[in-house]
C-alpha cells in the first residue's frame, strides 16, 4: 500500500507544471579579480558584482588585520610594501558579493 501511494504521488508530481527556479545568469558568475604588481595589490570587479566597497588584508594563520582600504569604484588598489613577508588573505567586499584570495609576500 505504501509503495502504491508513493508511486501515485510521484506520478502526480510529474504531471504538475514545472516549478524549477533558476537564478539570473549574472548571479551565477560573480567574479572579482585580484592581483599583485610590484608592491601594489589591485582588485577589479564586474558590474554584476557591484562596486568595491572595502579591501582588507589579514595575516595568516591568526587573521590579524594588517591593512584596510575603503573604495567606491570597480577598481581598488592598496600599497602592501610595508607588510612583512608571509602569507596573507585579501578580502574584497563589493556591493553584491565578498571575495577572498590568499597570497604570499
Amino acid at each position: 500500500m505504501k509503495k502504491f501511494l508513493l508511486v501515485c504521488l510521484l506520478g502526480l508530481g510529474m504531471l504538475s507544471p514545472s516549478t524549477t527556479v533558476s537564478a539570473k545568469e549574472s548571479l551565477k558568475h560573480r567574479i572579482v579579480n585580484c592581483g599583485i604588481e610590484g608592491w601594489v595589490l589591485t582588485a577589479n570587479s564586474e558590474k554584476a558584482d557591484g562596486m568595491i566597497n572595502l579591501m582588507e588584508v589579514r595575516k595568516l594563520p591568526d587573521g590579524k588585520l594588517m591593512a584596510s582600504q575603503s573604495c567606491n569604484d570597480y577598481t581598488c588598489s592598496m600599497d602592501i610594501s610595508s607588510l612583512p613577508g608571509g602569507s596573507y588573505v585579501v578580502k574584497v567586499v563589493t556591493t553584491y558579493t565578498t571575495y577572498t584570495q590568499q597570497f604570499k609576500k
